[in-house]
């Protein structure tokens, strides 16, 4: 089935910032879209990345802790089936989910992203910029992850209107020896990079 899914963002009475995951069922040509918010966690959720296994809909709710949960498209709850501390050595901000896992063999592949205030080289201006990276998972429960890169394969120090450096990955897809993955650029532009697989293996680290 076909799932499109999206964070709708408020402020209540109070001024309060909220974020909700949403999920459109978009299978039924015949009739509107259903949506369904999705129930599980905190009033500020985001960075979801849904993914398909033994026909059921999961999704990688948060990479620290790695925390895997099945989505039932109808009611909207969310049940845990795992939750495990990884015991990544990524230097540059908390990860958060970016591209939701495409399977490859018995494996899933996705990219996520990160954010952290660092001082640039070239001037000493202090700058949030936004890092991705690459990880992958097994094909079975508990969902293990096999490794991630260590080091950032996208990023940029070019700051933007918003006043941050941000590239934040999208989607990715197979072509070939390489991933072509769309992102978002400061927040105003988008783009697709090639990564080849030798980039994202240059890092690379296994557990």
């Amino acid at each position: 089935r076909l799932y499109c899914s999206f964070t709708a963002v408020s402020w209540d009475a109070a001024g309060v910032y909220r974020a909700v995951p949403i999920l459109f069922d978009v299978n039924d040509e015949l009739a509107p879209a259903r949506w369904t918010r999705l129930r599980y966690g905190n009033a500020i959720e985001k960075n979801w990345v849904f993914f398909e296994h033994a026909g059921h809909l999961m999704c990688v709710y948060s990479l620290q802790p790695y925390v895997i949960l099945r989505v039932e498209p109808i009611t909207g709850a969310c049940i845990e089936v795992c939750s495990q501390k990884v015991g990544f050595d990524w230097r540059y901000g908390y990860m958060r989910g970016s591209t939701p896992p495409v399977l490859v063999g018995d494996e899933y592949h996705a990219f996520f992203h990160s954010s952290v205030k660092i001082r640039r080289r070239r001037d000493g201006m202090i700058v949030r910029c936004y890092f991705s990276g690459y990880y992958r998972f097994r094909n079975a429960y508990p969902f293990t992850i096999l490794g991630y890169s260590r080091e950032p394969i996208l990023y940029t120090d070019e700051i933007g209107a918003n006043g941050k450096a941000v590239i934040f990955p999208c989607g990715a897809v197979r072509d070939g020896d390489a991933w072509l993955v769309s992102y978002g650029r400061q927040d105003s532009e988008c783009g697709i990079a090639r990564i080849g697989d030798a980039q994202c293996m240059q890092s690379y680290t296994a557990f």
